[in-house]
């Protein structure tokens, strides 16, 4: 099973402000543990993250779910997700980072 990222290689300033971007806009369709909400559970996202398109990073694979959620939808799960391609660059980056907690 996927595990967090080390706490030495998060940035934990960003990392709250992405806990409070995700329970705004993320939290209604996604836990943060395994279960399914509407989409698929965060637990450990960034490590599956790494795994799910070849040539494309963690990072660059969770800007683009963020930005335009079609571009890749995880198998069983419909094409529910609205983009957040209205998030600042700073917003997309806390968030990501926050990810990396779980």
């Amino acid at each position: 099973m996927p595990t967090a990222t080390p706490i030495d290689e998060i940035n934990q300033e960003l990392a709250v402000q992405g806990n409070g971007i995700y329970a705004t806009n993320c939290a209604r369709c996604h836990s943060t543990a395994e279960d399914r909400i509407v989409g698929p559970g965060h637990r450990g996202v960034y490590e599956t993250a790494k795994t799910r398109v070849e040539g494309l990073s963690a990072e660059e694979y969770l800007i683009q779910s963020i930005v335009d959620p079609g571009a890749y939808v995880v198998t069983a799960y419909p094409p529910f997700m609205p983009s957040f391609s209205f998030f600042t660059d700073e917003q997309i980056a806390a968030l990501v980072e926050y990810l990396k907690t779980l």
